[in-house]
């Protein structure tokens, strides 16, 4: 299993994971104001990377994982806006 692991796996993994830990974030905290939501996305996207790096896992930089902390966020707010504007 780790032979099939790349750096780009993971960062992959981290594009998706972190609009999810966003959404836990939410249940858990109902009174969080939404502004700090997006900017929590590289904070997660960071943790992402140093745990996939201490667990072993190809080396993932902190930036990468801030970077695409912030896209998944990006993405599924782009994937929303285009659900609202065909309807």
């Amino acid at each position: 299993m780790k032979d099939m692991l790349t750096p780009e796996l993971i960062q992959g993994i981290i594009t998706v994971a972190t609009p999810l830990g966003i959404a836990a974030i939410k249940k858990l905290i109902p009174g969080i104001k939404p502004v700090y939501l997006p900017l929590a996305a590289p904070v997660i996207g960071c943790l992402a990377a140093i745990a996939s790096n201490y667990a072993g896992a190809p080396e993932v930089s902190l930036l990468a994982g801030a970077v695409f902390g912030g896209l998944g966020v990006w993405l599924r707010e782009a994937a929303d806006q285009l659900n609202k504007a065909r309807v």
